[in-house]
């Protein structure tokens, strides 16, 4: 009678595991739906654009649970994909923790954003642009807001760069310029590290020269002078990067009600790369 009951319970089990497997399964290896939240990705993406992310693209990205039940750190490793990240794809990502949110946008409720690539991991980002702002006042305000926040380099939104943005295994000298550029990567990277006295130190040493340990990438919005983007926060860590934005499966205007809310034209909508 007990081992009757062992094999039931067994059976349950399994069919449970089942269930949560297919439920969650999908989501996490292969597709999965956010809200844009934004108009940040106009005329691209509209606020209220369900979109369609696919996690095949780059490959799932996979907590690892040793470093989370050993040190309680939140780390991903990721598994294989069908082609790597490239420049022009619109990508959906966490937001970097130190920049939630901004007079712009905030992330969606799962805490995330869409924007295309601009620069990948060893590029140099460079923007000229001959774009010219209706609002003279307010392309004043954010420019004083501009990452990496050094007001001797008096970058604008148009005029912005050369900034080089890290690749895994690129080699630096911390110099003062370096230190204020890349002063957050060293720390995120380096549990402990700090900058006292314009010196980094870490695990109990002062680092003259410093070798990148992730890959990063500079995005931009769509809609250049309302998005809330690298040009303020600076760069995504490779391991943000939950997927490649492939369509729109439906669309809400928030603005509207009743029928009238549904933007019928965008339902099932493919997104085309931009070059």
């Amino acid at each position: 009678m007990i081992k009757s009951n062992d094999k039931s319970f067994r059976g349950w089990w399994c069919i449970f595991i089942a269930i949560v497997l297919l439920a969650v399964g999908p989501r996490v290896f292969v597709v999965s739906l956010y809200q844009i939240s934004s108009v940040s990705m106009e005329p691209v993406l509209l606020s209220g654009d369900v979109i369609i992310v696919s996690k095949t693209s780059y490959g799932p990205r996979l907590l690892k649970l040793s470093s989370y039940m050993k040190n309680k750190t939140v780390e991903y490793c990721r598994l294989k994909g069908r082609r790597g990240i490239r420049e022009g794809d619109i990508v959906v990502f966490s937001m970097p923790l130190h920049n939630i949110s901004s007079e712009f946008e905030s992330p969606n409720a799962a805490g995330c954003v869409a924007k295309r690539i601009f620069c990948l991991p060893g590029d140099t980002v460079i923007i000229d642009n001959n774009m010219i702002s209706n609002d003279g006042v307010t392309r004043f305000l954010i420019e004083n807001q501009l990452f990496p926040h050094d007001s001797s380099l008096h970058w604008t939104l148009e005029k912005y760069g050369p900034l080089h943005v890290p690749a895994k295994g690129d080699s630096i000298e911390l110099t003062d310029k370096n230190k204020c550029r890349y002063a957050e990567i060293l720390l995120s990277e380096n549990s402990g590290g700090q900058v006292i006295d314009s010196v980094f130190a870490a695990n109990g040493k002062n680092i003259t020269t410093y070798v990148f340990k992730k890959n990063y990438y500079f995005v931009l919005g769509d809609n250049f002078y309302n998005s809330f983007d690298s040009r303020f926060w600076g760069f995504v860590p490779e391991e943000n990067i939950i997927g490649e934005v492939k369509g729109i499966l439906f669309s809400i205007n928030p603005d509207k009600v009743g029928f009238r809310k549904f933007r019928f034209n965008r339902f099932f909508k493919t997104v085309c790369e931009q070059k």
